[in-house]
């Protein structure tokens, strides 16, 4: 046996198991969910950079995304951190979708 465990190094977006998804919704309106694309991702992470990204509520935010699942009409994105999706209508992220 092997005294040293596997971790990852570089850590990659997080997922969220499919089974999990399917059962996940928009807590809102509960349209169906599907995961972020790394562009999003890292637009978001440069507003976050530069201070000028506020979630729905209307805070400041502040946390880096790891990752996020993006409502089925693309007008917020729930994010992800610690690869658990936080799934409340007040700390979505609106993108502007149509």
């Amino acid at each position: 046996m092997n005294s040293n465990e596997s971790k990852p190094t570089g850590q990659t977006t997080p997922t969220v198991d499919a089974e999990l998804l399917k059962l996940l919704c928009c807590p809102e309106t509960h349209q169906d969910l599907t995961p972020a694309a790394p562009t999003i991702l890292e637009k978001l992470n440069s507003a976050i950079a530069a201070g000028t990204l506020k979630s729905r509520n209307g805070k400041s935010v502040s946390e880096k995304i790891e990752g996020g699942l993006i409502r089925a009409d693309g007008k917020f994105l729930y994010p992800i951190r610690y690869n658990i999706p936080i799934m409340l209508v007040d700390e979505s992220i609106p993108l502007g979708g149509s």
